[in-house]
């Protein structure tokens, strides 16, 4: 299968567990460019808005083909049917257990094959980055269907297999 190479810029949108400051900075020391959620989702009084959907979060990243970069490990799952008919990539890390200054020297050891996959792999993908520095990139095709266990947005207390 033939894959025609992105060109567009290979932009981190970090959730809002990383923060605006220590975490983002670091990585841009490392040769990333970084984009915050503190900086793009704010309430009217001009505070960082709470409880944001996921699925908003994921389509202002398509928006921007900015990388996705969460601790949810689940959520390429959980909204399978908000990223499968998108063109939309996300790095998720293997646990949310771990300090973020694993994660973020994990992205840091892995920014040659993070660059690569954003330009060469078939979206949309997601990939779960491990505390040694693993990288596993997945293709979500069509056939992807949800397990969510969880009620979906706007069908709270429904559950769907």
């Amino acid at each position: 299968m033939y894959v025609k190479k992105r060109r567009e810029e290979c932009v981190l949108f970090l959730e809002d567990g990383f923060g605006t400051k220590v975490w983002p900075e670091k990585l841009r020391n490392a040769g990333y460019t970084v984009e915050c959620f503190a900086t793009y989702f704010r309430d009217k009084r001009g505070r960082k808005e709470e409880n944001v959907k996921d699925p908003r979060i994921i389509r202002f990243c398509l928006e921007r083909q900015w990388v996705l970069v969460t601790t949810d490990r689940n959520m390429p799952y959980t909204h399978v049917e908000t990223i499968k008919n998108s063109d939309t990539a996300i790095i998720t890390t293997a646990t949310n257990n771990d300090s973020l200054d694993v994660w973020i020297n994990a992205l840091i050891k892995l920014k040659p094959k993070i660059e690569r996959c954003v330009k060469k792999h078939p979206r949309p993908w997601f990939a779960v980055i491990g505390k040694a520095g693993s990288f596993n990139a997945t293709t979500i095709t069509e056939s992807w269907q949800t397990k969510r266990l969880r009620a979906s947005e706007g069908q709270e207390g429904k559950h769907t297999r």
